[in-house]
């Protein structure tokens, strides 16, 4: 028997080819189970699903009824996922008052999730669009992930239901981070990171105007990683200091059109940063900016003062 003979054009649970294979040839359940060196009960519970096709079941199978190891494994992956679309199916109604908390459409004009008509029919592949955006399986851990984080503003507090706006602004940040592949490298170095902080005040506004790469190289040998993000609308948010792990700290900054880019923002979470980063306290928090005008744009500190210069 080819693996032809088999493949069907609709997802069946595996049991049921099972068992017309075995009627094929004939076999009752009995005989089917001595064959395959399985009690009767083993093998009932496979063909009602109640029991996944393993490696050693399928392989078992291609023994027996013929076919490929793989193809058992298809036929048991391909149902798996056939159920777990019905059961997104039924989350519908459960995931919509999530999906309500995200800038859905911000989302897609970003291009971090496929653009999509915003359909009821469309709800299960959107939710699963922003879950696989998220890092996430579901909205629960998305809850634990992003939304029960401990804050520390500079500036006013978000508003009401911005949590949302909130996370999609730091999950774009940690993208950058993990394609940048800066996870794994120099740990955090206080005194190297203020020198650098030093060197980068003696130089003009137009000198580092086009130097992003070059200022993100001097801090990531300091242990630092600088990200900077497009603006989120719903999340009035200008920077933010993190810790993604024991040893690497974050600065994140939003880009504005108006702005090359925000120079005193930065130096907000830099200076956050340089007097806070060893207090095992302020790692846990996420030092967020919300100081109202264009970044570039000097603002009173409140936490401290602005980095000296010496």
């Amino acid at each position: 028997m080819t693996d032809a003979d088999f493949a069907p054009d609709w997802v069946l649970p595996p049991g049921e080819t099972v068992l017309d294979a075995a009627t094929e040839r004939g076999w009752s359940q009995t005989e089917l189970a001595r064959r395959l060196g399985y009690t009767e009960k083993h093998l009932s519970r496979l063909i009602h699903g109640k029991v996944p096709i393993t490696v050693n079941a399928a392989q078992r199978l291609a023994r027996v009824l013929g076919s490929r190891i793989v193809f058992w494994l298809n036929l048991e992956a391909n149902y798996q996922a056939h159920r777990a679309r019905l059961e997104a199916e039924g989350l519908r109604s459960e995931w919509a008052g999530w999906l309500d908390l995200l800038p859905i459409d911000d989302m897609m004009a970003k291009g971090a999730i496929p653009r999509r008509p915003r359909s009821a029919s469309n709800l299960p592949q959107i939710a699963d669009d922003c879950l696989r955006f998220f890092g996430v399986a579901s909205p629960q851990e998305w809850q634990v992930q992003y939304a029960t984080l401990p804050l520390a503003f500079r500036g006013p507090a978000l508003p009401p239901r911005a949590e949302g706006a909130l996370s999609v602004w730091l999950r774009l940040g940690e993208r950058l981070v993990e394609q940048a592949g800066n996870q794994a490298s120099i740990s955090y170095h206080r005194a190297r990171f203020r020198d650098t902080l030093h060197g980068l005040r003696q130089r003009s506004g137009t000198e580092l105007h086009n130097s992003l790469l070059e200022v993100q190289q001097g801090l990531k040998n300091a242990g630092v990683t600088l990200v900077v993000v497009p603006p989120i609308r719903q999340a009035p948010i200008q920077g933010a200091v993190r810790w993604l792990g024991a040893r690497r700290p974050v600065i994140q900054l939003t880009q504005h059109e108006e702005s090359a880019w925000p120079w005193q923002i930065f130096y907000h979470q830099a200076d956050y940063l340089l007097r806070h980063g060893d207090n095992p306290e302020t790692k846990r928090l996420l030092a967020l900016d919300t100081t109202a005008g264009t970044p570039g744009t000097a603002a009173p500190a409140r936490e401290s003062e602005p980095v000296s210069q010496t």
